[in-house]
């Protein structure tokens, strides 16, 4: 069944990718403003985060999964549809906050399955799965739309579907109870206090790449460039975070997590800069791709670090790390876009310097950043 589930998840992030890559299309057709797309798309990034924290916190108390898993799966796949249809953009904002919302619902399910999966190779299908549909959706839907207009939409979502149903029934029939074990650890001041670095760290980080993420596709459609060189950057962009992710990891243990943000605050900051100042298109992808690499740098290497401080309370760590990390950094680029979202590029520069900026900081507070030792080990629940 992990196969299964790596499928559920590549599907998952394939539709929640469409957003960003889809916003100068948005702003064409519904004749918004860069400042209103940014907004929405950090608005439904916030909701998506806080949603997450919140069912991951309740699903315990609904005594059929299985069924929410299958309504989290079949509202993501047919939301799209009211979008495709154009009916109005109130339908098309409704239908992604479907999805977002249908994404939050979905992970906790999905994660807990496949941490509980007696099958080693679980967690590594469906993680693997989720990059994948995040890396392939943007140049995918900005093609599609690109060649065979909207429409096209509606019946490859009925397809997925429908896809989605067979498999879904093939796992209801061989695992005839599916109840995930949720976590009863609740919200602690003292762990927090523990963790505030690393929820710092990566409530930045998420602002510096969602700024990058939403206002890379506007950026070089103002350039001139068609819509699907935004969707191809975004793509290549998570690929290659795949292997900055892993390397970042590594170097945790070689050199300390604090070094490791340092190096992915510099170099994002560094290269968002030149990539929102280059022209050439090379340079637009190769700068864009490093930008990004860097920013993914630090990912997991944040997750286990705050692992290593709270070994015996992880799923408080990782909830203080990521999700409550992500809607900070999620309700900054709100706020920042509401602001100064009508210009692109003065959002990437802005970004760049606070970013390199950040990282002059990180080693003047070295001891306040870097509560571990240097070279760490994992530790062990």
């Amino acid at each position: 069944m992990g196969l299964v589930f790596a499928f559920f998840h590549f599907t998952v992030d394939f539709f929640s990718s469409f957003l960003q890559a889809l916003s100068p299309y948005l702003i064409e057709v519904y004749r918004l403003t860069p400042r209103q797309v940014a907004m929405f798309v950090a608005a439904t990034s916030l909701l998506s985060s806080l949603s997450q924290l919140l069912f991951a916190q309740t699903l315990q108390k609904f005594p059929n999964q299985k069924l929410l898993l299958l309504v989290a799966l079949s509202t993501l796949t047919l939301a799209p549809v009211l979008f495709a249809l154009h009916i109005s953009l109130a339908l098309s904002v409704l239908s992604f906050l479907l999805i977002f919302i249908a994404n939050a619902l979905f992970h906790p399910l999905g994660t807990s399955w496949a941490g509980t999966n007696n099958r080693q190779s679980g967690v590594a299908f469906f993680i693997s799965g989720g990059i994948t549909g995040g890396a392939v959706g943007p140049v995918f839907i900005t093609w599609l739309i690109s060649t065979l207009g909207s429409f096209a939409l509606i019946p490859f979502s009925l397809a997925v579907w429908l896809a989605t149903l067979i498999l879904f029934a093939s796992l209801a029939k061989r695992q005839k109870h599916l109840q995930i074990p949720t976590s009863q650890e609740g919200f602690n001041l003292k762990y927090f206090r523990l963790l505030f670095p690393i929820w710092l760290m990566v409530g930045l980080r998420t602002l510096f790449m969602s700024g990058l993420h939403t206002f890379t596709p506007i950026w070089v459609s103002n350039l001139g460039f068609k819509l699907v060189v935004g969707g191809s950057l975004l793509s290549g962009g998570v690929v290659l975070g795949i292997l900055s992710n892993l390397t970042g990891n590594y170097l945790r243990h070689k050199i300390g997590n604090w070094w490791v943000n340092w190096v992915s605050f510099l170099g994002m900051g560094a290269f968002i800069l030149l990539f929102a100042t280059t022209r050439n298109p090379l340079l637009i992808f190769a700068f864009y791709f490093l930008a990004d690499a860097f920013g993914f740098l630090s990912m997991s290497s944040n997750v286990q670090e705050a692992h290593h401080l709270l070994p015996d309370h992880l799923p408080l760590a990782s909830s203080v790390s990521m999700g409550f990390a992500w809607s900070f950094g999620y309700l900054l680029h709100l706020g920042y876009s509401s602001i100064f979202g009508n210009n692109p590029q003065f959002v990437l520069y802005s970004m760049g310097v606070a970013s390199i900026v950040f990282a002059v900081i990180i080693p003047i507070f070295r001891k306040f950043f870097g509560k571990c030792s240097n070279h760490v080990q994992v530790s062990q629940s």
